[in-house]
């Protein structure tokens, strides 16, 4: 049997693309697993965590806590701590979204949409360069001009899974 085509076709195919694959069958199996709360709760969290972080060096007392973290990789790990912190607040805020297991389309639904808004989040947080910088083709396709519709694109997917 020759593998060479099926193995020519995943060298050929970007980086990007895979990772952000991987980020929506992890999605999609805890969602299949334990319902689409915790997608929910992220899909919510991360644009939050994006206000927050934009706000942060004004902020009355982190201020001088905000001017100090210079580096991308320290300001990338302040977005994803604030991340972290409203995921938290947000699923405990929201309990009853926390459901039985839902349906394979269901769960692939969430993870779609869960990935879309942190790929829009990732590409608008520059401090996220240090850790992964996405291509071009995904810049341009999850970029300023068209992430306002894959935020609504992604809540209004939820909303349309949750019963």
């Amino acid at each position: 049997m020759d593998f060479s085509s099926v193995t020519g076709m995943f060298t050929s195919l970007p980086t990007d693309w895979i990772v952000l694959g991987a980020v929506v069958a992890f999605v999609a199996l805890d969602a299949l697993r334990s319902g689409s709360g915790r997608a929910v709760a992220l899909v919510v969290s991360t644009p939050v965590a994006l206000l927050l972080f934009s706000a942060f060096k004004s902020a009355a007392v982190l201020a001088s806590l905000g001017t100090q973290l210079t580096t991308p990789l320290l300001q990338a790990v302040l977005f994803i701590v604030l991340t972290f912190a409203v995921f938290l607040l947000v699923g405990r805020m929201s309990a009853n979204w926390i459901s039985d297991s839902g349906a394979p389309l269901q769960a692939l639904l969430a993870g779609l949409a869960a990935t879309a808004v942190l790929t829009v989040t990732w590409v608008s947080v520059p401090a996220f360069d240090a850790l992964w910088d996405f291509g071009g083709q995904v810049r341009n396709i999850f970029g300023e001009p068209y992430r306002f519709w894959w935020v609504i694109g992604a809540l209004g997917i939820l909303a349309f899974i949750r019963k």
